[in-house]
Formats: C-alpha cells, sequence, structure tokens
C-alpha cells in the first residue's frame, strides 16, 4: 500500500494532537512535584498516573490502526479489538457497546485494522457523546464489518465525508480527517468496500467488506 508523504505527515499530526493533552497533563504533574520536592503530592501523581494511562492506551490503538505491528502472528482476537476500542474511548463520554456472543474467530491483523479505523471515524462523529457499536460478519468469502454511532448531533462532518472520496485531492486532507481517506484506501488495498451505508438524525452507519 502506497501512501503520499502529505498523508503520512497528516496522519502524525493526527496522532500528536491526540497525545498532546494528556502528555501535556504528565508534564504538568511532574512540574507540581517539583515545586514541593520535600512531599509526596498524591494529586500531582495521580494526574501522572492517569494521563500516562491514557497515553499508553491512545498509543496502542494508534499503533494498530496506522502501524505495522499490534497482533499475534499475524492475527487479533475480538477480545483483543474489543479491549483496544474501550480503552481509546475511556474518559471520553462515548463508549463501546460490544456484542456479547460472537462466534467470530481470531481475524486477521489488516481486518482488525478495518473494524478499529471504523470505529476511529465513530468516535469523532459523535461530539457529544454516544455509543459506538461494531459487529463482524462472516459472509461467504468475505468479511463484513458494521459500525453504528448513536448520540445527539452525531454526523460525520462534511470534510470527513469528502475524505472519504479515494480521488479527494490530498492538499484537501487535514489531521482531522486523514484517518478517513487512510481507511478508505486500506480496505480498497485490500480488495474491498467501505461506505456510509445511512444517516439518520443522531445516528450513522458505517460499513465495509474486504475479500478472505
Amino acid at each position: 500500500m502506497k501512501i503520499d508523504l502529505k498523508v503520512s505527515q497528516l496522519v502524525v499530526s493526527r496522532i500528536c494532537h491526540d497525545l498532546a493533552g494528556s502528555v501535556s497533563a504528565v508534564n504538568a504533574g511532574v512540574e507540581l512535584i517539583n515545586d514541593n520536592v520535600a512531599a509526596i503530592d498524591l494529586e500531582a501523581m495521580a494526574l501522572i498516573d492517569a494521563s500516562a494511562n491514557q497515553s499508553v492506551r491512545k498509543l496502542s490503538f494508534f499503533r494498530v490502526v496506522f502501524g505495522a505491528g499490534g497482533g499475534v502472528d499475524g492475527s487479533i482476537s475480538p477480545d483483543e479489538l474489543h479491549d483496544l476500542a474501550r480503552n481509546f474511548v475511556e474518559g471520553s463520554k462515548i463508549t463501546i457497546s460490544w456484542p456479547e456472543h460472537s462466534d467470530i474467530g481470531r481475524l486477521t491483523l489488516n481486518e482488525g485494522k478495518v473494524l478499529l479505523g471504523l470505529i476511529l471515524i465513530a468516535f469523532d462523529a459523535l461530539p457529544r457523546g454516544g455509543v459506538i457499536s461494531p459487529s463482524v460478519h462472516n459472509p461467504e468469502g468475505a468479511t463484513g464489518f458494521a459500525v453504528v454511532a448513536k448520540g445527539e448531533r452525531a454526523a460525520l462532518a462534511p470534510e470527513v465525508r469528502a475524505a472519504l472520496d479515494p480521488n479527494i485531492n490530498i492538499d484537501d486532507l487535514s489531521p482531522r480527517t486523514v484517518h478517513a481517506y487512510f481507511t478508505n484506501m486500506f480496505v480498497k488495498h485490500l480488495g474491498g468496500e467501505m461506505e456510509c451505508t445511512g444517516e439518520t438524525p443522531d445516528e450513522i452507519h458505517l460499513a465495509a467488506i474486504t475479500p478472505k
């Protein structure tokens, strides 16, 4: 899969933007401790611990979505994907509604990337919080992915919808939209298709299908 240098730069910008808050909070906690080195500041320690954990959770998520690693022997389990998604949204007003019963076995790492990419798009479509419900299906000879995002004012921003067009001018992408372009192009790289299957007030539906 060939990615334009500008796209790579935008992906890095997106990751840095998402990590900036938690990393800055770690730094703030360290400064609080440095201001009073004679005593242990429990509040500062709690801030450092929470912010560092948040950074690790987000990095783990982005490593699978955008990176070359994250799985074992080229595969990843639904439970691992659930943990990555749940940990990514922790601390936000968004929750993950994972299927309680599923006969889906381990997915290829590429399939896991597709599902998490759709979840990331859905996450950004819930500005006031809500619920993201992902599911995986096995139509004959393919793997199908569906992600529903429900919440107040749930919607794909026009610029995100434009980024789902594979023919978009790369210069029109931004750190806020590059994940949508990247996910769609990755699905196409796997020989599949991705679409926004429908949108109602406070609800959007994303889907993708890739060949086995």
